[in-house]
């Protein structure tokens, strides 16, 4: 197989099943077992949450194995997969962590493709998965990092705390841009010291999340004086140990401190106009919605009916993921108003757009002209856009948020209308 970018291809997500036959563990019978185990075994809720984080490895690429028609299974990459799986539809996930993976997801911008190799077979493929998971193999596999060489490379965060330490010092007005120039280095050296961050009560986490144990008044006061000895450079990188421990004793001992220590509090929080605290972090994005939810009133209404075709559509409309099949749900919804308006009296030489008319939104107790006027819009909306979808060659709806959000709209006409409807089959 060549080497390089030419050897790699962008492979959709719906195309690519995990590896039931996978080394790790027994084979299985289908997809479902095999999320089972990995998600108890292999702790796909953690590399899920990387992912949302941090985004998926670019120093690693998925080895995919042709199955069928169009359709791969991951030889490399099982767990990552999975976790891309669960969180674009955390309702694959097993029942006991879907909750975690609905949590999850909240911000995540499905993973739709995934940068992999295809090889034709799982001989042509084990070579390479020897190299990376058969240990070091005198030389020719991976080497995995000592406990100092792990140390070393985590120590690189070291930085980040003492960015994170400016940052605040700045943002508070305790020492300027210019000021702060050249001085992460001695920030470092400093905050390296577990004496001297105890006499701050100074922890971060992820090196960036600042947080004191210290009160208000005895932070400020001690803060103050570091970040004005920084910003002057009364401080250096020339200091020992010693000298760091020595400074870090005056701090404890400066005029006016109270000696207390509160909760641990994070050190981004800030005086709002009210003089209320809040923490300065963005607002949540909203978790878009996987399927159309289900209405337990309306399920009961089609049954007295009764239409078995209606409760079936009904069903499919809110099983179907809406990122994946959306032009399907589309027209489904479509179907789903055409046969619920039907069995109401509706005749082949109206369509449901004109037979839900203000006139007939009054009747159904919907409210006035005016107050049903956004709920017509709905109705035309879904009649525009399963016709074009239906119909046109190249023309379709694939607004997945949007057709969750008319279904919600339009709960209450179809309960009404499904009241109307009985005893009219």
């Amino acid at each position: 197989m060549k080497y390089g970018i030419a050897s790699g291809k962008m492979i959709k997500v719906e195309q690519v099943y995990l590896d039931q036959n996978n080394p790790r563990h027994e084979p299985f019978e289908d997809q479902d077992e095999t999320i089972a185990y990995l998600c108890r075994e292999e702790k796909i809720i953690e590399i899920a949450k990387d992912i949302v984080k941090h985004g998926l490895n670019p120093l690693e690429l998925f080895a995919l194995i042709p199955e069928g028609a169009n359709s791969f299974f991951s030889a490399e990459g099982n767990r990552r997969l999975c976790a891309i799986k669960l969180l674009n539809d955390p309702d694959l996930a097993p029942a006991n962590l879907r909750n975690e993976f609905i949590k999850a997801s909240d911000e995540w911008e499905p993973i739709k493709e995934l940068f992999s190799v295809v090889f034709k077979n799982r001989d042509e493929v084990k070579l390479w998965l020897d190299r990376i998971h058969a240990g070091f193999n005198d030389g020719r596999g991976r080497r995995q990092w000592q406990s100092e060489q792990k140390a070393r490379n985590s120590g690189y965060t070291k930085n980040d705390f003492a960015q994170a330490v400016l940052d605040l010092g700045e943002s508070e007005g305790l020492i300027t841009p210019e000021e702060r120039k050249g001085r992460i280095s001695t920030v470092q050296r400093y905050l390296g010291n577990s004496l001297m961050r105890d006499a701050l009560g100074l922890d971060a986490k992820d090196g960036r999340n600042l947080t004191t144990s210290l009160s208000d008044h005895d932070f400020s006061i001690m803060f103050e004086k570091f970040m004005k000895d920084i910003a002057t450079q009364k401080l250096t990188t020339r200091v020992d140990a010693a000298g760091i421990v020595d400074y870090s004793h005056k701090l404890r001992g400066m005029e006016g401190l109270t000696g207390k220590h509160e909760d641990r509090r994070d050190l981004t929080e800030k005086e709002d106009g009210d003089g209320e605290k809040g923490k300065t972090k963005k607002p949540k994005k909203p978790k878009k919605p996987t399927k159309i939810k289900p209405s337990d009133k309306l399920q009961e209404a089609l049954k007295e009916i009764p239409s078995y075709k209606l409760e079936q559509l009904y069903f499919s409309l809110c099983s179907l993921p809406l990122s994946t099949h959306t032009l399907f749900l589309t027209i489904g919804a479509w179907s789903f108003l055409e046969t619920l308006t039907a069995v109401c009296g509706r005749t082949d030489k109206t369509d449901f757009h004109s037979f839900l008319s203000a006139e007939k939104m009054t009747q159904l107790s919907l409210g006035t002209k005016k107050e049903t006027k956004s709920l017509r819009d709905v109705v035309k909306r879904i009649s525009d856009a399963g016709n074009s979808t239906k119909h046109n060659k190249t023309a379709a709806f694939f607004n997945g948020e949007q057709l969750f959000n008319d279904f919600e709209t339009m709960e209450k006409l179809f309960i009404q209308l499904a009241e109307d409807a009985k005893g009219k089959t």
